[in-house]
């Protein structure tokens, strides 16, 4: 896995343009509208390896290492998405997710590259805004899935 600060030099997009997301950014739930205006193009459901926790308003992932067989039990399901400007669409993210870069550390997320794996077995990398640190208090989502049916999304 590959993190960038939003202030390493050179392209922040490392020339990917594809972003995974697992909460509020997905279809249907609250703040989906930003990868709307961005126009982005939404490619495929994926997992990635990791858990998902539930901070109140929206979700928070932490990544695992994946199982060498597989993804294993600890996934996070979520949804592909490719950003035609990606310069401009991550520097949008980054300031919606709160990235600070003159101390990436305080952060409460860090945008990173990871492995999905798409319904079908493929897999590809792409940015996901994962948790920067454990939460404190916060509660797992055993199913890995922000949005199953019958949870509460926050909108």
């Amino acid at each position: 896995m590959i993190a960038l600060a939003p202030d390493t030099p050179g392209p922040a997009t490392a020339g990917i343009e594809l972003l995974f997301v697992c909460g509020t950014l997905r279809r249907g739930a609250s703040h989906h509208r930003i990868l709307e205006s961005l126009h982005a193009r939404y490619l495929g459901r994926g997992i990635v390896a990791g858990d998902l926790f539930d901070l109140g308003p929206f979700p928070g992932a932490r990544l695992v290492e994946p199982a060498s067989a597989g993804i294993g039990s600890r996934r996070v399901i979520g949804e592909l998405y490719r950003l035609p400007n990606a310069e401009r669409g991550f520097g949008v993210l980054d300031r919606y997710e709160g990235l600070q870069s003159v101390a990436p550390e305080m952060s409460l997320f860090r945008r990173e590259l990871t492995c999905v794996w798409l319904w079908g077995g493929k897999s590809v990398q792409a940015w996901i805004y994962r948790l920067n640190r454990k939460p404190a208090v916060a509660r797992r989502i055993p199913s890995g899935d922000y949005c199953e049916p019958g949870r509460t999304v926050h909108k």
